[in-house]
């Protein structure tokens, strides 16, 4: 196997660390609105993870029905059917809520949505 010299591939490397995001991509992380969204979200999916079972079993179909809410106004509002989100488990539960979070921002679904997160946080056992 040849051993990695100083300097190979490093221009590339530095080419592509330097380019900027292309914004089709998304909502970048500089915007605001996404990081409080992502500070919110953070936030459920933390204290999900340190919910005691029992009390993420009792509080789960909250979680999952909010999640199912949000990731259907996302699917209409890209003109797609409702889709259910699989069934993963207790600890995928706030993963999940991070991912669809982050298409109803693509998406551009984000009317209450920051308040709706708070709220649900809020309620958190």
């Amino acid at each position: 196997m040849r051993r990695r010299r100083s300097g190979d591939g490093d221009h590339l490397r530095a080419s592509l660390l330097n380019q900027p995001l292309d914004a089709s991509l998304g909502p970048q992380p500089a915007d605001r609105g996404w990081r409080a969204l992502e500070t919110e979200t953070r936030r459920i999916a933390r204290r999900w993870h340190e919910l005691p079972e029992e009390q993420a079993a009792e509080f789960a179909s909250v979680l999952r029905d909010f999640t199912q809410s949000l990731a259907d106004r996302t699917r209409a509002r890209c003109g797609c059917e409702p889709l259910g989100i699989p069934d993963l488990g207790l600890a995928a539960l706030g993963d999940q809520l991070t991912v669809v979070v982050y298409d109803a921002q693509v998406a551009g679904v984000t009317d209450g949505l920051l308040e709706s997160l708070a709220q649900l946080r809020r309620s958190l056992p």
